[in-house]
Parts: structure tokens; C-alpha cells; sequence
């Protein structure tokens, strides 16, 4: 919600025309229209009478747009970290398991070539999981 909206929203639960709020404010209701339109911003003399008016705080009134991004920046985060976490742990699960499959491989004596293969696969697939738990969706 922006501050347009939120004067409107405010407007209409004190059940003031644009014209009874461009009255007690001495300003015009096309000025009222044009800060509900987001066309303009009320003045910083007719700030604090808005807030009076409609009982709030200056920062109630002006702060809008950062709380709600705030919120849905924390929901978005919240969403995407197991995800990423999960990422993660499994790059470190691919890491182990490519440095303890060289003794396997050694010890079973498979040829230098498919050692070499499954070595250089399963630390690329650990990479490439590292690689996307930092990618920023």
C-alpha cells in the first residue's frame, strides 16, 4: 500500500468526502485526488494535521511502503532458505563422497579412466549444487 492508497483507505473510514478532508486541511479536492492518485504528495506543512487528523504518527503515515517490503522480504527469505540449506548440505555430501571413492576406487582397482571419471562427475555435481544455493531468486 502507498500513501496514496493509505490516505483513501483513511478517508474512507473517517467517511470524509475529498472535499470535507480538503476543507479541514485548506487545500482543494483535486489536490485530495491527486495524493490518492499518487499524482502528488501532500505537502510537509499539511503532513502533521493528516496525521492529526486521522490519529497517527508521522512515521505511521509516511512508513508504508518500507514495513511491508520488510514483511515480504522476510516471508520470500524464509520460503527460500531450506531450499538453499538443503543446497548446501548435499554439495558437502557430494564433496565426502568424491574424496572417500578415490581410496574405493584405488583399492578396487578400477582403471585410471573411470576413477578419474566418477572423480571429476561427483565433484562437479557438488559444485554445481554449491554453486546454486548462493544464486539469488
Amino acid at each position: 500500500m502507498n500513501l496514496g492508497e493509505k490516505i483513501y483507505e483513511l478517508r474512507k473510514q473517517q467517511n470524509l468526502s475529498q472535499e470535507e478532508l480538503g476543507d479541514k486541511l485548506n487545500v482543494s479536492r483535486q489536490t485530495i485526488s491527486k495524493w490518492e492518485r499518487n499524482e502528488s504528495t501532500p505537502d510537509l506543512d499539511k503532513i502533521v494535521p493528516l496525521c492529526d487528523l486521522f490519529n497517527l504518527s508521522v512515521d505511521e503515515l509516511l512508513q508504508v511502503k518500507k514495513i511491508e517490503k520488510s514483511k515480504s522480504e522476510m516471508q520470500s527469505s524464509s520460503k527460500t532458505y531450506p531450499m538453499k540449506k538443503l543446497l548446501r548440505i548435499s554439495s558437502v555430501i557430494l564433496f565426502a563422497i568424491a574424496i572417500l571413492a578415490i581410496p574405493l576406487m584405488l583399492e578396487f582397482k578400477l582403471s585410471d579412466n573411470l576413477m578419474a571419471i566418477m572423480t571429476v562427475g561427483l565433484l562437479f555435481a557438488a559444485c554445481l549444487l554449491l554453486t546454486l544455493s548462493f544464486i539469488k531468486k
